[in-house]
Parts: C-alpha cells; structure tokens; sequence
C-alpha cells in the first residue's frame, strides 16, 4: 500500500488522482499520433512537390497574362459600344502602340505587359499619329471595324471588331 501523505518531500511516485502530476505514464490502445520522424518525411514531399511544381506554374504564366490582356482590351471595346449607344455619341477606344495601353474616353489608360505585343487594324481616318489609333463606335453600335492582335511566345489572339453590327470577338 502506498503512502499519500505529504511531509514536506514530494512521494515518489505520483498518486493515481493526479494525472498532471508528471509525464503520461499510460496509453490507451487505440490512442495514435505521428513521430517527428513522420512529420519531417511529409514535409520533405510537400517541399519537393512543390519546388517541382513551380517551373510548371511559371511557364503557364505567361499564357495567363496574354489570355487576361486580351480579354481586357475585348472589355474595354465593348464599354465603349455601349457607352456610345448609351450617351447617344460616338466614342473611340484609343490605342498606343508604343506605350502598350489602350482608354476609352476620357478614362485612364490600361497598360499590357511589356513583353506582349500588340497590333491595330484600323481604318485610315481613326489614325491619330504614326503609332496611335482608334476604333470609333457610333450611336447606333456600328463602328469603324478594325482589330486588335495580341501576341507572347508564339500564341496569338485576334479581337475583332465588326464594323456594321460593332459586334467584338476574340479568335486565336
């Protein structure tokens, strides 16, 4: 039989009604947990999936920066239909080649990365200056007609723009 006083030592072994008395003396059966050695064996794949991984995402990247410049310049030229049918006045979505950016109205320019390129088919009477022009949308949502091209490392899109129905789409 065991002694529960206390005189002043700690006893020697811890009572029974006191399990944070000291470390875990017992274990339940079905009780599981991970060794450290397991923790840093998941680790090591999880680094390696993705140190792996990244080159992939890197060179889907730019495919991803072209897909979104195109769908911006598709956007921009349907605001400016539908701000021309809107406000029952033309309005010109204005391209600069040389600085990648394209506006409508009197917004600010949108800017596409430097390493896409970008051409415009237009008609003659939209040419502002020798690398900046236009595509002009009338009240009635005909327009001038032209396109807009976007290419990166070989993958070109075509955003077309009709000029009796002022319909924009995008081809690759």
């Amino acid at each position: 039989m065991r002694d529960f006083s206390f005189n002043g030592a700690p006893p020697s072994s811890p009572p029974p009604s006191l399990p944070f008395w000291g470390a875990r003396e017992t274990t339940c059966a079905g009780e599981r947990g991970f060794t450290l050695f397991e923790l840093l064996v998941v680790l090591a794949i999880l680094s390696l999936v993705v140190a792996l991984g990244t080159p992939a995402f890197r060179r889907a990247l730019p495919g991803l920066e072209l897909k979104s410049g195109v769908e911006s310049v598709a956007a921009q030229l349907r605001e400016a239909r539908a701000l021309a049918i809107g406000r029952n006045a033309e309005v010109e979505l204005v391209v600069n080649l040389d600085e990648r950016s394209f506006r409508v109205a009197d917004e600010p320019p949108l800017r596409l990365a430097p390493e896409i390129g970008i051409n415009l088919l237009t008609a003659r009477q939209e040419i502002i200056a020798a690398r900046i022009g236009g595509i002009r949308f009338y009240p009635d949502g005909t327009s001038t007609g032209g396109g807009i091209t976007l290419a990166l490392e070989g993958r070109h899109y075509r955003v077309a723009v009709d000029w009796l129905t002022g319909r924009v789409a995008v081809t690759e």
